[in-house]
């Protein structure tokens, strides 16, 4: 006969797309052992992580790690300790980042000793062999548009503002996708590939209504000041994908989304009075960065999750509380490296590009909605200087 161990040190773990979570027993005090408060006893639970290296998930990385969080002592010199300020204490949830491996641990703290609880492991997908390890994009739809983004990206970055139509058209497209997202998730549940097509088909009609506009009225204003916002957004996500994000205070959404929402509007304070500097800004920085989510996806690395979290809290209520504390590894810094040869490359080139060259720093848009609000008005008479002024 078998029965189930009311009190077990193991941590069940599942997954979902956004999150990991870990479950614990509550521990017990010793049998025969009084504790020392009338509240109970006084056990303090620690949480402790480790990643496995980047899109590594082969069994000897894993059981090598395994033993590194076997006992405690180890686990507070190999592991790194994180808070969790979410209920039910015993429930803990990570951000999941697909394919990247971690290994989770629990010390148990009493007054005069410490205990472990068996460590558990989750790469926050289901892996069937070390040659297919997880990918965000799997689809092939998916893996096109990722290859467009890469070339888009590059051509923004050495010609963004010389062909200003088009950077007009992606900031329409970005900022429609980014809503569109975030409206269909936080409404509905929709399968994968229908959200991509509809997102996708928002986000062109976005980026023409866009550039629509700026053709109808002729002024860059609007689309500069929608592209600060954009370079606002990335600044903004970059400081939510770092470790402060994890402080309590910032768990709470009304104040995180408000401290979100000053950061993002720092692009537009300080660069919509230098729209020219601001245009190249706009088109190196969004262009670098869809080269280097489009990198990210082959190199095996999380910096794809700067936007991702963000439309994850935006859309996830469960992901408010979640321990974000991103893994950066070697790979990372490599892509941190190249993002900034890449953002700065692209602009002291296209500020060599425009030179000594004399023309407005902005393209003249089309001629036909002008004809369309102000008809031609043809003269009957031909008026010269000898015309007189009465007749």
């Amino acid at each position: 006969m078998e029965q189930s161990i009311r009190v077990a040190p193991f941590l069940p773990t599942r997954f979902s797309v956004d999150l990991v979570t870990v479950e614990f027993p509550i521990a017990s005090w010793p049998m025969n052992v009084v504790p020392p408060t009338c509240d109970g006893s006084p056990l303090q639970y620690d949480i402790f992580h480790l990643y496995l290296p980047e899109n590594d998930i082969s069994q000897e990385t894993l059981f090598k790690n395994i033993r590194l969080m076997s006992d405690w002592k180890s686990i507070q010199t190999y592991g790194k300790q994180v808070n969790y300020f979410g209920a039910p204490v015993n429930q803990i949830e990570f951000a999941n980042y697909v394919g990247t491996g971690r290994i989770i641990s629990v010390v148990v703290r009493g007054l005069t000793s410490s205990a472990a609880y068996v460590p558990t492991t989750s790469y926050g997908c289901t892996v069937s062999s070390a040659e297919e390890p997880c990918e965000l994009l799997s689809s092939v739809l998916e893996k096109v548009f990722g290859a467009c983004l890469f070339f888009i990206g590059l051509f923004m970055i050495a010609f963004g503002h010389r062909f200003f139509k088009i950077q007009i058209f992606l900031v329409g497209f970005c900022i429609s996708m980014i809503i569109s997202f975030i409206l269909l998730f936080y409404f509905s549940q929709p399968s994968k590939l229908d959200a991509t097509l509809i997102v996708f088909g928002v986000g062109v009609g976005g980026g023409l209504l866009l550039l629509g506009i700026w053709a109808w009225w002729g002024v860059p204003v609007l689309p500069v000041f929608l592209g600060c916002l954009i370079l606002g957004f990335l600044v903004a996500s970059i400081i939510a994908y770092s470790p402060l994000v994890d402080l309590s205070i910032l768990k709470d959404n009304v104040t995180f989304w408000l401290a979100f929402l000053c950061f993002v509007l720092i692009g537009p304070l300080f660069l919509v009075s230098f729209p020219f500097y601001a245009s190249l800004g706009i088109s190196t920085v969004m262009g670098s960065y869809f080269v280097l989510f489009t990198l990210d996806q082959y190199v095996g690395s999380n910096l794809q999750y700067i936007v991702i979290n963000i439309l994850r809290r935006a859309v996830n209520s469960d992901f408010r509380v979640a321990i974000v504390d991103p893994p950066f590894q070697y790979r990372d810094l490599v892509l941190v490296i190249v993002w900034a040869l890449l953002i700065f490359g692209g602009i002291f080139f296209q500020l060599w590009r425009e030179r000594g060259r004399i023309r407005p720093p902005f393209p003249s848009p089309p001629t036909w909605p002008v004809w369309l609000r102000i008809p031609r008005i043809r003269p009957v008479d031909v008026l010269d200087e000898n015309t007189p002024l009465i007749s």
